[in-house]
């Protein structure tokens, strides 16, 4: 792309890679803080930590400082690849904490009345929506694309479109999580709770699943795409049922189970999205989500 064709963004990339650094520090330090906690409580004796609570902590919290890290840096370095996974993991933390923010504000007050909920809402907000949305904005505008393709090569995150890569590290995520599971495997199903080994390979399965279809649908593999939303859909059953089978708590609680169906149903909706991107192949320019 000629340079004179758009304004470069060389210096604010640099900013935003700053701001990633910053945030992945925040997350590093988040950990350091899981990890002394688990450690004192073991120590002093107090109430044993949930051992499956705290190693998907520090599991969500070392990937966040690893890629805010890297990201900010590949960032300030103008490449292709933080740009995309810029845009992506964005999307996805502004969809996850919209719906998080959204279930404090409902379902706290239900569990917790004496809880500070308007601080805890206002700071959810401003870390989740607030900073993921400026994110999202500034790395999709157009000139700040142009600027990382003029001045880096192609990269694999320009191999699909970016709703695709989104789906892709969704499902990445998914299973390395349900591997951290193993740690302490526990799997509620249909009003009953399966542990030990049956629940350990149940586990390990899905998350060998879940893999498989994160190449596949990186691959643009139409049989991948439609194994994800048949996964949805059942898994989606299964967990109302499961659900259903609960007594007492919030899984009877009407609020639960609006916020929970409507989360469903706009991933399920997201999924068909993507139809578009597996039924005639690979797109000749996968770049999607930019800003107008």
């Amino acid at each position: 792309m000629d340079q004179s064709s758009h304004r470069d963004r060389s210096g604010l990339l640099t900013a935003l890679g700053v701001v990633q650094i910053l945030v992945g520090l925040g997350c590093g330090v988040l950990l350091l803080g899981v990890i002394a906690s688990d450690s004192l409580a073991t120590r002093s004796g107090g109430a044993p930590l949930s051992q499956r609570a705290v190693a998907s902590t520090i599991f969500v919290l070392g990937m966040a400082a690893f890629h805010f890290v890297t990201v900010g840096v590949g960032s300030m370095r103008a490449r292709r690849w933080a740009r995309a996974l810029s845009v992506v993991v964005s999307a996805l933390w502004l969809a996850g904490g919209t719906v998080a923010t959204i279930a404090t504000v409902t379902i706290v007050p239900r569990v917790a009345p004496d809880r500070p909920l308007v601080a805890t809402a206002a700071g959810m907000f401003v870390a989740l929506i607030v900073l993921s949305l400026a994110l999202l904005f500034l790395y999709a505008r157009p000139d700040v694309r142009a600027t990382c393709e003029h001045r880096d090569r192609a990269r694999w995150t320009d191999r699909v479109p970016l709703p695709v890569l989104a789906l892709s590290l969704i499902l990445a995520f998914a299973a390395a999580s349900l591997l951290v599971s193993l740690s302490d495997p526990v799997v509620p199903l249909f009003g009953t709770v399966v542990s030990g080994a049956p629940a350990a390979l149940s586990l390990l399965a899905l998350a060998i699943l879940c893999a498989v279809l994160a190449v596949g649908v990186y691959r643009l593999k139409t049989g991948a795409w439609l194994a994800v939303v048949l996964l949805q859909i059942i898994g989606s059953i299964v967990a109302g049922v499961t659900m259903a089978r609960t007594s007492g708590g919030l899984a009877r609680d009407a609020v639960v189970w609006t916020l929970l169906a409507g989360s469903w149903l706009l991933y399920l909706g997201f999924l068909l999205s993507l139809r578009r991107y597996f039924a005639g192949g690979r797109s000749s320019r996968p770049q999607v989500i930019e800003a107008t």
